[in-house]
């Protein structure tokens, strides 16, 4: 399984159209209300000597919008709870970052990082 298939795998998985946009690589452009799934770090490591498993780590951005404090932040943190209900079986979610504010040219986005990984074996 290449990385690139579980990648696309994992966007699939975290897809809600109701609720974000999914990106299944670095976007462009962040915007508010989408996912984007980008290479965790270490992006790669060895599960085991001698063996080829090894641990894939992703970085899921959860981005909204930041015009209002205490919407905003109610919205990520549903947000943060249904990408938690979607993980598939097959993925751990590590750890989920305190929200912060992100620069896009003279636009503010709220976003959170969580951080899923997933074994992988050639």
């Amino acid at each position: 399984m290449s990385f690139a298939s579980v990648r696309t795998s994992l966007a699939t998985a975290l897809t809600d159209n109701t609720k974000w946009q999914t990106f299944a690589y670095p976007a462009d452009t962040p915007t508010a209300n989408s996912v984007i799934i980008t290479p965790g770090s270490p992006w790669v490591e060895p599960l085991t000597i001698g063996k080829k498993s090894v641990r894939v780590n992703y970085r899921v951005k959860v981005c909204v919008n930041t015009a209002d404090n205490q919407g905003e932040l109610t919205k990520l943190e549903n947000n943060i709870t249904r990408i938690i209900e979607l993980i598939p079986s097959w993925a751990v979610l590590k750890s989920v970052s305190a929200p912060q504010e992100l620069q896009v040219g003279t636009a503010y986005l709220t976003v959170s990082d969580i951080d899923i990984e997933v074994a992988v074996s050639f």
